[in-house]
């Protein structure tokens, strides 16, 4: 069977720009949330919500960071991130060497 996407248009009343707050929606029974497994399973093992629709893939995340030493708080979210997402790779594409045509570049800073 060939893969399908589908568009699916969004209709309702309610609307966030916080993951928690939506979250705390679908708990409370007003409605659906597009969540990562992992963010949902525990809640799902509970039996607190159900699967609704069938996973989808989303496109590809990318961390672009300025200057080649990352700070100690930058490398531990790249880490965390790395852990959710295990089939990343902490060093790009193979063989890219940078970001991808179009992706992000270097400034300088105003002084």
């Amino acid at each position: 069977a060939g893969e399908r996407i589908a568009l699916v248009p969004v209709t309702g009343r309610l609307r966030f720009d916080s993951f928690r707050l939506a979250f705390a929606a679908a708990l409370a029974g007003l409605g659906i949330v597009p969540s990562p497994a992992f963010a949902c399973a525990r809640a799902i093992e509970e039996g607190l919500l159900v699967d609704a629709l069938p996973p989808v893939t989303v496109g590809e995340i990318w961390l672009v960071q300025p200057g080649r030493t990352p700070a100690a708080r930058a490398r531990a979210f790249v880490e965390l991130v790395h852990e959710h997402f295990p089939r990343s790779s902490p060093h790009g594409a193979p063989g890219s060497g940078s970001a991808p045509e179009g992706g992000a570049t270097r400034r300088s800073r105003p002084r």
